[in-house]
């Protein structure tokens, strides 16, 4: 490997958060259903996030904080963003339940 290296760390409390990244460029993304919040930080290039109808400039490594009720998400740029998406764990809060009795 040749150039720069660019590491994103992404932690989140085991059992009470989970998280997906994922590389994302020019075009739509959607955000996962159980979304509560989400980030895109422009990776390569500069990068234009519209919401609604309000345009964001994003420079190389800027962050945008998004509310998970934003299911559709326009980019446009010449680089790639990553998009970080955060939930709720839901899987150990059901493990520790104790079943009903009937």
């Amino acid at each position: 490997m040749s150039g720069p290296i660019r590491d994103i760390n992404v932690m989140t409390r085991r059992g009470q958060f989970r998280h997906r990244t994922r590389f994302v460029q020019s075009g739509v993304a959607l955000l996962a259903e159980d979304t509560e919040t989400a980030f895109i930080v422009a990776l390569d290039g500069p990068f234009d996030v519209t919401l609604d109808s309000a345009i964001l400039s994003l420079q190389v490594l800027d962050a945008l904080m998004l509310d998970g009720t934003q299911d559709l998400i326009q980019l446009s740029g010449n680089g790639r963003a990553i998009l970080i998406e955060l939930a709720q764990d839901q899987s150990e809060s059901l493990a520790h339940e104790s079943p009903t009795s009937s």
